[in-house]
Parts: C-alpha cells; sequence; structure tokens
C-alpha cells in the first residue's frame, strides 16, 4: 500500500485503510504450512468495515474476497464443462470438475464498491481484482452482475434463478431514454504481458433497445446474445461524456500476496505473486451511467446488482468458450436492522420504555414509526423513547 492509499491489504502501516478483512490470517497460513489438504479449500471474507462506513473521507459500500477451490487431482472443482459463452442463458451452463488451462484458473477474486467521497454526490467506483495460476500470454475475464439471486449447485452442475429473459434481466428504457428497469451488467477485461489492453461494459438488452437514445450511456457498437439472431443479448455503452472511465494494474515480479498467502497451482504456499499473476481494475460507474443515484432517481443505499459472478474466457472475443468460474456470490447484502427495549412490554402501568438499534450502520438514517404507540421525543435517529 502506498502511503496515504486505500488497498485490499496492507503490510506497510501507512496512513491508508486496507479493506478485506483478515481475522484469522495466521492461523490459516500456519495450518497451510503443515496441511496440504487445507491448502485446497476455498473461503469467503467480507469488508473489514461496516457497510457504509466513512473511512478517509470516503463512503465504503461493501468489498468481497473469495479464494477458489485448488489443486484438486482431477482439475477445478467449479468449471464450465460444455462450450458455454457469455450470450447464452446460464440455464443452459453446465458447470462441473475438469482441467483448465493455467492463464484460465482463478486462484483468487476480490471486489470493492466505494465513493470517491463521503456523500451520494460523489463518484461511485467499482474495483475488481483477480489472481490467475498461469502468467503468460493474454488473459481474458469478466465480472458479470445480476439482479436475481443467481446460484450455482455444484450437486446438479447447474444455475438456478436466472433472470426472465433468455436467462438474464434486461434493462428497459422508455421512448425518451430514461431507464425504468436496471438488469444485469457485464465487465469484461483484457490483460496482455505488458498492461491492461481493453476494458468493455456492457448491459443485457432487448435487440430492439438499442433503437433508442439513451440519456445516461451511449451504446458503443457491440450486440451479442446466444446466437446471431438473439433477440436479448449484452450490448456495449460508454459514457456520455468523452474520457477515461476505468483504469487497470497487474503485479510485478515478487509482489506481495496478502495476508493468507497464495496457493500455487501445484499447491505450493507462496508468499508473493509471480510478475502477471495478479490485475486489477477499476470503473467509474457515475461516469458510465450507471450509478444507482442517476437510475430511476435511485437511492444512495442501493446498487444495481444483487449477486456476482467472476469468469475467465478463452479469447478476446465477448462469444468466445468460458472456462473457470468463482460464485454466483452475494454482495451488498446487509444484515436484518436489530432493535431492543429496556421495556419491552407496558403491562397496563404507565411508564416509558428506550428502544435502541443494536446494529447501526454508521452512515444510515433511522426513522420510526407506531401504528398506535406514542413516541416522546424524536422519532429519527439510532434510539427513541416512548411512553405508549
Amino acid at each position: 500500500m502506498q502511503n496515504g492509499n486505500d488497498d485490499w491489504f496492507s503490510n506497510s502501516g501507512g496512513t491508508g485503510a486496507f479493506i478485506i478483512d483478515t481475522t484469522g490470517a495466521a492461523s490459516m497460513v500456519s495450518r497451510y504450512l503443515i496441511d496440504p489438504a487445507f491448502r485446497k479449500l476455498p473461503f469467503f471474507r467480507t469488508m473489514r468495515y461496516p457497510q457504509y462506513s466513512i473511512v478517509n473521507n470516503r463512503l465504503l459500500i461493501d468489498a468481497a474476497y473469495i479464494r477458489d477451490y485448488n489443486g484438486q487431482a482431477v482439475g477445478d472443482s467449479t468449471a464450465f464443462v460444455t462450450s458455454n459463452k457469455n450470450g447464452d442463458s446460464p440455464q443452459n451452463w453446465g458447470g462441473g470438475i475438469t482441467s483448465v488451462l493455467d492463464k484460465n484458473d482463478i486462484a483468487e477474486m476480490m471486489i470493492h464498491v466505494r465513493r470517491e467521497g463521503p456523500l451520494k454526490s460523489d463518484s461511485l467506483w467499482f474495483f475488481g481484482g483477480l489472481s490467475l495460476q498461469g502468467t503468460t500470454g493474454n488473459r481474458y475475464f469478466d465480472f458479470e452482475l445480476y439482479q436475481t439471486d443467481i446460484f450455482y449447485n455444484r450437486a446438479t452442475g447447474q444455475f438456478y434463478n436466472y433472470g426472465p429473459d433468455a436467462g438474464h434481466t434486461s434493462w428497459k428504457l422508455d421512448g425518451t431514454g430514461a431507464i425504468t428497469q436496471p438488469g444485469d451488467v457485464i465487465f469484461t477485461a483484457e490483460y496482455s504481458s505488458s498492461s491492461l489492453t481493453f476494458i468493455e461494459a456492457r448491459i443485457w438488452v432487448d435487440r430492439r433497445t438499442l433503437t433508442i437514445t439513451p440519456k445516461d450511456f451511449d451504446w458503443a457498437g457491440s450486440f451479442d446474445g446466444a446466437s446471431n439472431n438473439s433477440q436479448f443479448g449484452y450490448a456495449s455503452i460508454r459514457p456520455k461524456n468523452g474520457g477515461t472511465y476505468y483504469s487497470g494494474l497487474q503485479s510485478g515480479n515478487n509482489t506481495w500476496a496478502g495476508p493468507f498467502g497464495f496457493i500455487d497451482g501445484g499447491n505450493n504456499l507462496t508468499t508473493t505473486y509471480s510478475a502477471r499473476q495478479f490485475m486489477e481494475f477499476s470503473v467509474n460507474l457515475t461516469k458510465l451511467g450507471l450509478d444507482p443515484i442517476t437510475l430511476l432517481g435511485g437511492s444512495a443505499c442501493g446498487l444495481p446488482f444483487r449477486r456476482i459472478l467472476v469468469k475467465t474466457r478463452s479469447s478476446t472475443s465477448f462469444s468466445s468458450e468460458l472456462k473457470d468460474f468463482i460464485g454466483p456470490f452475494d454482495f451488498f447484502t446487509p444484515a436484518p436492522v436489530q432493535a431492543q427495549a429496556d421495556v419491552p412490554v407496558f403491562c397496563g402501568v404507565v411508564s416509558i420504555s428506550h428502544l435502541w438499534v443494536t446494529n447501526p450502520l454508521p452512515a444510515s438514517v433511522y426513522n420510526w414509526t407506531t401504528p398506535n404507540g406514542h413516541i416522546i421525543d424524536s422519532t429519527s435517529g439510532t434510539s427513541i423513547t416512548v411512553d405508549a
């Protein structure tokens, strides 16, 4: 971590914040040293701060880290076993155990969403990170964001709870180009031996929607569905205003691999990445036109997606064969609000009771109402006082 900048993890003691929860990392690494079978298991970590925390004057929405299945003798445990493509319906995807090339084999994945400042008007940024077992040649991957609670069943090798429009959820625009319904999004990236060479944002739409000029973004010219004549597919988009809306980096040789270490394709524990092993990118969702504040007059507490699937592809073509995957996994699912009272029940005796939220989020606003009781003082805040 460079001084003053935030990062996924930190080992430098700088003034920036690190984002992923590293609780138990030291004990896990200690077990990795003596237990090769333990190195093969996946695990999941979330953001180390509560959702919507303001840290270093930035609004942190959520983050996640996932390590994939690794070092299985028969191949990767969660990979595409049939000839599947991005434009296909997830209903037709087939997952299971199979061998994949090192350049397609996902080792771990990271994601973080935040605002550039503390306000809902500040730019919304999407950060993605990915490490692969292979480091040679060009590498191609997608971060796909869903509206539905799509999930993968390892027992059947099938995906469920996919969207209603050829397996996805389509974006809908009215005649003026205003968004009336957000849908699925995909960010596709390509890294060469030296740098990020290409990144593209696409949204799932009905082909007829391309005749409408959107208010919040522009069409970029590409459309790919399951076939050449598909009604639904992923259409490329770009910002209304010119300029760069994304950036990307990849690791140099001997880059620190974080507190959990890195498990290579031979099931060996290492403390560093090789050159080009880890890649990360960022996308300014506000500039791209996908900020929930501008979507349907959306709330600052919302995101235009519910679950995420990370995939690798065989070539630069968006329609090339899919290889490995992680997910789909939940993202930005705040815990239900919990409250307590020092006097839970009035039994005919005039009294007062104090009620408070036991798991408040620091950037949230809490409003209280009652159908037939009586709140004595303010009806907003993390606590109230009632006398009926």
